[in-house]
């Protein structure tokens, strides 16, 4: 059975998890939170509130544990998204963290109703990329009574069925489930990168997943749960089927060159790779 997490972008009012919580608690057995959210005076305030209500790692006396993402750029807090490397840092976050999740087989609720715009609109962005067919996108509506009534985490729960607070499913498009193999194929190096992938073990596979995800050596040893000498052997695997597809010298072919030649099938590389999570713990 697939898990289902909670996403939700949080700035400074806490009943935004809580009151979407409560609703997709009447349909989906949420069982983890991921609340993603900027640095700010106020978070500490903020943090305190929910983690009150999930106490014991408990939400409602069902297990239901929240973690917290706080956004980085070059390992400094963002505290405003004032610029495009701090939109493509933004953005790059929700990516890992959905690419993370989708691999461990979960199912994905995202709520987008927290914090600033820009931040809604980077996991808005990242979701139409990767998400599949069985994830959300919520929008919680509430009237201006129930935001007064419920500001700053005031009132943390409003009864379920009241009319003038309720979750909308917002449709969406995702755009990897919807491109063709045909404009793939437009590309000189289609043929050459899928017969390397077919001709891949699952191992060197995963391995070259991780290096389309711009994953170091380190930190793909680290997802695999393998030594780092492990994955150069993999990737010098992989070298050497890029070696004999494209007939080129071995040093000719690096990290990068991998990453630029497998571009074309990117969208289906990580997709047979989902597929695939979803039936072994391996990634």
């Amino acid at each position: 059975m697939n898990s289902h997490v909670l996403i939700a972008t949080l700035g400074s009012q806490p009943q935004i998890i809580t009151l979407a919580l409560d609703r997709l608690l009447e349909t989906y057995p949420i069982t983890k939170v991921n609340a993603i959210h900027l640095q700010s005076e106020i978070f500490p305030t903020v943090q305190k509130q929910l983690s009150k209500e999930f106490k014991d790692n408990q939400y409602n006396g069902k297990l239901c544990q929240i973690h917290y993402t706080l956004v980085l750029y070059n390992k400094t807090p963002i505290q405003v998204i004032n610029s495009l490397d701090t939109l493509s840092a933004v953005s790059d976050r929700f990516k890992q963290l959905f690419y993370e999740y989708k691999n461990q087989g979960d199912i994905i609720h995202l709520c987008l109703s927290g914090g600033p715009r820009l931040l809604g609109y980077a996991a808005l962005l990242m979701a139409q990329q990767t998400f599949d067919a069985v994830d959300h996108i919520w929008h919680l509506y509430s009237s201006s009574e129930i935001r007064e009534k419920t500001k700053n985490g005031s009132q943390m729960h409003s009864e379920l069925e009241h009319e003038n607070i309720k979750l909308i499913d917002a449709p969406f498009s995702s755009i990897h489930l919807h491109v063709e193999n045909h404009v793939f194929e437009k590309s000189p190096d289609y043929k050459n990168a899928k017969d390397v992938w077919d001709a891949l073990s699952s191992r060197p596979q995963e391995v070259l997943y991780y290096i389309l995800q711009n994953f170091s050596d380190a930190e793909i040893a680290k997802s695999l749960s393998i030594q780092v000498k492990t994955v150069q052997t993999h990737k010098t695997k992989i070298f050497q089927e890029c070696q004999y597809a494209w007939k080129l010298q071995a040093r000719s072919i690096n990290t990068q060159w991998v990453a630029d030649h497998f571009a074309c099938i990117k969208d289906y590389i990580i997709g047979e790779t989902q597929k695939n999570a979803k039936h072994s713990n391996k990634i």
